[in-house]
């Protein structure tokens, strides 16, 4: 079998697209549940006809729990097509050894992204503490998913034989 490419060297950057893209997806989300709220007092002296008010009023009660689960499926897809991805990747052992060093750092951006969404969320509203549960709970433990990742890609990387 073909590898899936010649100059890929290992599971580590896609660690690092994972840990960005869930941040980055994060942000948006939480913003937009943000605005959601903002936007609710508005609509609500807006929206004068009952069954509109009524599909609006679904809407905000039903939005975060999409987002969450929006946010979940993504993760885990990302997560597997990762994996999928570096079975495919002819491999030097050496890369293994090096991608573990540079776990480090990796570790020490993941901490540091957990932290900024962990402030942010914290100040962007109190009333939303429970409207996120499975993204505040990725978002908070970053750093050990993204160790559980980066394994499990680098596991997925080495662990086939290297024979042809």
């Amino acid at each position: 079998m073909d590898s899936y490419d010649k100059r890929a060297k290992g599971g580590l950057t896609e660690g690092v697209v994972i840990m960005v893209l869930m941040f980055v997806l994060a942000f948006v989300l939480l913003i937009g549940v943000f605005l959601l709220d903002i936007m609710k007092p508005e609509m609500d002296e807006v929206l004068t006809d009952s069954r509109t008010n009524a599909t609006f009023q679904q809407f905000h009660q039903d939005t975060p729990n999409t987002f969450d689960n929006m946010f979940m499926i993504v993760f885990v897809l990302l997560w597997v097509g990762a994996i999928i991805l570096a079975y495919f990747i002819d491999a030097h052992p050496i890369w293994f050894i090096l991608s573990i060093i540079a776990l480090s750092a990796v570790l020490l951006c993941a901490g540091v992204l957990s932290n900024v969404y962990e402030t942010f969320y914290d100040e962007l509203s109190p009333n939303m503490t429970s409207s996120l549960p499975m993204m505040n709970y990725v978002m908070n433990h970053l750093v050990h998913f993204i160790i559980a990742i980066v394994a499990s890609i680098l596991i997925s990387l080495f662990a086939k034989s290297q024979t042809k």
